[in-house]
């Protein structure tokens, strides 16, 4: 007996390049990215970002991929406060890998 198992034809991309700071006001931060160098052979559907706030261990979603573009502003933010974001693209293959930066 032979069974046949479907294995996905595309593979997970690699995390967003180059992910920096656009526009910055007190309590606002526009992320931006680009594409992932290898998109894994599936276009990009989306994008996660996610924030560390100050003290803390635990990463939140800041949305829940409905990033279609390369930008994505984060609000209400304390000002003087050191927080980390990551950003990741999801493609038909699942969630790629994150891409991090740390705002002091």
């Amino acid at each position: 007996m032979f069974m046949d198992i479907a294995k996905n034809p595309y593979d997970a991309s690699q995390g967003p390049a180059n992910v920096e700071v656009g526009k910055q006001t007190e309590n606002s931060v526009t992320l931006k990215w680009n594409k992932p160098k290898n998109d894994g052979g599936s276009k990009i559907a989306a994008y996660q970002v996610e924030i560390r706030k100050p003290v803390s261990d635990i990463w939140e979603i800041a949305d829940d991929y409905s990033v279609k573009g390369i930008e994505f502003t984060v609000d209400n933010l304390s000002t003087r406060k050191s927080y980390e974001f990551r950003v990741k693209a999801k493609n038909a293959a699942g969630c790629g890998e994150y891409t991090k930066l740390v705002l002091h």
